[in-house]
């Protein structure tokens, strides 16, 4: 039993030291300067304590990734769009929206600036 512990705890110690130089190179480039430190010094509570925080900052990083694709979507989407109106003739009726489910009809009269 004490054998499979300690085999665990060092697959976790050598999982935490992979994490922790790929989040401090993440870090690194942020305003504080990451701080290193022994694993095998540390007792398991706080491995255990450590490996929380790791899993919390990635689900934040995923969360963050996530939401950045979306944005990226949307913007592609928007780009798109006032591509496909600037194709468009002077004078074209077309339905302007206002929000997500109100339109009001509208006449293009500049296709080289659209707000």
């Amino acid at each position: 039993r004490d054998t499979l512990a300690c085999s665990k705890t060092k697959e976790f110690v050598f999982h935490c030291r992979i994490l922790l130089s790929v989040l401090g190179g993440i870090m690194a480039s942020g305003p504080q300067e990451p701080q290193m430190v022994d694993l095998s010094t540390l007792p398991i509570p706080a491995l255990g304590q450590m490996q929380q925080q790791v899993d919390q900052e990635i689900e934040l990083l995923t969360n963050s990734m996530s939401s950045l694709k979306v944005v990226q979507q949307r913007f592609d989407e928007s780009r798109d769009s006032v591509a496909k109106v600037a194709e468009r003739p002077v004078d074209t009726e077309m339905l302007l929206p206002l929000t997500s489910s109100l339109y009001v009809p509208a006449k293009l009269k500049d296709t080289d600036s659209l707000l």
